[in-house]
């Protein structure tokens, strides 16, 4: 059973738990001895458990009270991945028990919350687009589990959900061999120019282009990638997807673009009545992705 009371700046709710029932059905039945036998020490009783069921609400209210919130969500949300939502909260005064946080269905909680605290949520979104999240819970059981007290904040964070990101390493490979065989006029990464980033290190890249640091800390060779005389370009098309479905050619093209990007070739895409012009770094990733999420 649940007990709505609206507030100014949130909505509360009051649930009563298992052990709260029994204690509600304890409190009745000692009344209505109380009441039959006129027994003084049954009056007692009555007047104990009363007062303790009003303790429990006045403190479960208070556990809630003066709790400041931030959410700030990941960089980057894709389709069917954990996305981790970061949630700052802050106790104005003296420390809160036994809190949980839930988003969008995720829950999540702490047993003591000091002056700050941090949970990183993770919550999967299973399609693509604009997305806005509402409602943001804070509940707590504290102090008797005899009832839980949950209070809804409207959050109104509005997100944007790129499509799904899948391996296609043996795609870029085909590629790499269309631009090695002249099918594509050839690619190397320029030596002398701006700076755009790492990728993974190829068979026959210059020695001197790999970056020992990142590849030491993630026990895989890397290699910089800077934007010279060389460089080529990529723009993909309808013809470079093999899926039949449009969700799945979506992702494809997602996928594609993305690990295209991060080898190092400048990319631009064709689909439909969508078209962008090839370009690199990481401003491009961001606008493919957001492009082909509001499709």
């Amino acid at each position: 059973m649940r007990f709505r009371f609206q507030f100014k700046d949130r909505t509360s709710y009051i649930k009563i738990n298992k052990w709260g029932t029994f204690y509600i059905l304890l409190t009745i039945a000692v009344g209505f001895a109380a009441t039959n036998t006129m027994n003084n020490l049954l009056y007692l009783v009555l007047a104990f458990l009363l007062s303790l069921m009003t303790v429990s609400g006045i403190v479960s209210r208070r556990n809630l009270r003066e709790i400041e919130f931030s959410v700030t969500p990941p960089p980057e949300i894709y389709k069917n991945k954990p996305a981790y939502f970061v949630v700052n909260i802050r106790s104005r005064r003296g420390k809160k028990f036994n809190i949980f946080v839930e988003l969008e269905g995720v829950r999540q909680g702490l047993q003591v919350i000091g002056k700050n605290e941090q949970l990183a949520i993770p919550v999967i979104f299973r399609k693509r687009g604009v997305r806005k999240i509402i409602n943001f819970k804070i509940s707590s059981s504290f102090p008797f589990s005899f009832f839980t007290r949950e209070e809804n904040f409207n959050l109104n964070l509005e997100i944007t959900v790129f499509p799904e990101i899948f391996d296609v390493s043996k795609r870029i490979k085909s590629f790499r061999e269309r631009f090695s065989s002249g099918e594509i006029e050839s690619q190397k990464p320029g030596t002398g120019g701006d700076f755009l980033g790492l990728r993974e290190y190829y068979d026959g890249d210059p020695v001197r282009l790999i970056h020992w640091k990142a590849s030491a800390r993630n026990d895989e060779l890397y290699t910089k990638i800077f934007l010279g005389p060389g460089w080529k370009e990529i723009i993909l098309s309808e013809d470079d997807l093999t899926e039949s479905d449009f969700e799945k050619r979506i992702d494809e093209m997602a996928s594609l673009a993305v690990s295209l990007l991060a080898s190092g070739y400048s990319v631009g895409i064709k689909m439909g009545e969508l078209n962008i012009p090839p370009d690199t770094g990481n401003l491009q990733k961001h606008k493919i992705l957001r492009e082909l999420a509001l499709l």
